[in-house]
Formats: structure tokens, sequence, C-alpha cells
């Protein structure tokens, strides 16, 4: 049998994997090999070196470090891109949506407070034509 969670819908496998990348990103925050200078900027630092074994302890030899690998460049930056294009686009337009219906909810508001006016003008001339007429 094949399990659902395989295949994910779009958005769910989405927030999945950038729940992964974010994690990923944790660990190599915690092992040093990258900086967090802001939310967006991400410095590669690179593996710093380990430090010396006394002989006669550790599994054995280590494998020599190939030359050139470390701090041959200096850190490198990267920008991490918070979401992708359609997720963008998708917010846009659902912020378009938004403003779109906070636009026609003020405008009902202007529209029922100018009813609110337009009857009591009503109401108030009412009066003053009773009083003309002699009408308490």
């Amino acid at each position: 049998e094949q399990k659902q969670d395989d295949f994910e819908p779009g958005e769910k496998h989405l927030k999945t994997v950038r729940r992964r990348i974010y994690d990923a990103v944790n660990v190599l925050v915690a092992l040093e090999y990258i900086e967090k200078d802001s939310n967006k900027m991400l410095t590669w630092i690179g593996p710093r070196e380990a430090p010396a074994q006394p002989k006669g302890k550790g599994m054995g030899k280590t494998a020599p470090t190939p030359k050139g690998t470390q701090g041959e460049a200096g850190p490198t930056s990267v920008v991490m891109p918070r979401r992708s294009a359609q997720e963008d686009r998708t917010s846009a337009a659902i912020d378009a949506k938004r403003a779109e219906r906070l636009q026609l909810k003020t405008q009902i508001e202007r529209l029922k407070l100018g009813l609110v006016a337009k009857r009591e003008q009503l109401q108030v001339k009412q009066v003053r034509e009773a009083q003309r007429q002699g009408i308490p």
C-alpha cells in the first residue's frame, strides 16, 4: 500500500519543505557553519578546524583537510527568499481582495451615514412644516 503522506497537496507540501529548510538552517547555525545576520541574510563561515586529538585516543587517523577549502574566498553571503513567486502572486491577490473588501465596507459605511443624515434632515423638515401649519 502507498501512504497518503507521500503525495501531499501543494500548499501543505511547501510548508513542510520550508519547515525542513529552516530546521536545516538552524542546525547549520548551531554547528557554526553559517551565521544569521538578520532574518533574510545568512553568511557562510564553513567548518571550523577540529581540535587536535591527543595521540592514542580516537578511532585512528583522520583524513587531511583539502588545501584551499577553508577561508579561501572569505565568508559568502546569501539572501534566502522568504516566499516563492507563486506565493507572492497568491499573497498579492489576497491582499488586493482584502483591500477591495475594506474599500467596499468603507463605502457602505459612508452611504449608511449619508442615509442617516438624510433621514434626520427629512425629520427636521417635517417638524418645521408641521410647526408652520400649526400642528403640535
